[in-house]
């Protein structure tokens, strides 16, 4: 029986292998980016039509702009007389990201990197082959050029995946 308050989860949308999928975030800060990077990732994982494997995936988050912009928000934090967190803290927050991933059972391989965007390629395919995962999922965020300087700023996640057995 559902109550009022409990809450349903919708079922995943479908998603093939190969399939490019772009979510437009309006409010990333510095509290949330983790967060809000985390939630397409797990969807798309949770959508994914290719049974368990999935859960073993390879996965590379290529972030280069939204590494840079942390970087200077937990600096920017830090200077400021209100409490801080430490620069250490981008590295958990990485983390974070594949956090939504991690409760759906995927437990495979992560990265995060602020290399390009075909560098990143090129690397999923090496830790897919290197403990001989069959696919691999390839994360891109890009922030608005125009708005960094301001709170909520808007940046773009793509997800992609690829069959290394094909």
């Amino acid at each position: 029986m559902t109550t009022a308050t409990s809450r349903r989860k919708p079922p995943p949308v479908p998603r093939q292998v190969g399939e490019v999928v772009s979510t437009q975030i309006t409010d990333l800060d510095l509290l949330n980016w983790h967060s809000a990077v985390g939630k397409p990732i797990a969807s798309y994982i949770d959508g994914l039509s290719v049974g368990s494997e999935k859960l073993e995936a390879a996965l590379v988050l290529v972030a280069p702009d939204l590494i840079d912009w942390a970087a200077d928000e937990y600096a920017r934090v830090e200077r400021s007389e209100r409490a801080a967190l430490p620069t250490e803290v981008l590295n958990a927050d990485g983390c974070r990201a594949f956090g939504r991933a991690t409760r759906l059972g995927w437990h495979g391989p992560g990265l995060v990197t602020a290399s390009s965007q075909s560098t990143a390629i090129e690397v999923l395919r090496a830790v897919a082959n290197a403990v001989g995962a069959r696919y691999g999922i390839l994360v891109s965020v890009w922030l608005s050029e125009s708005d960094r300087d301001t709170p909520g700023v808007p940046a773009t996640v793509t997800v992609t995946s690829v069959d290394y057995d094909e």
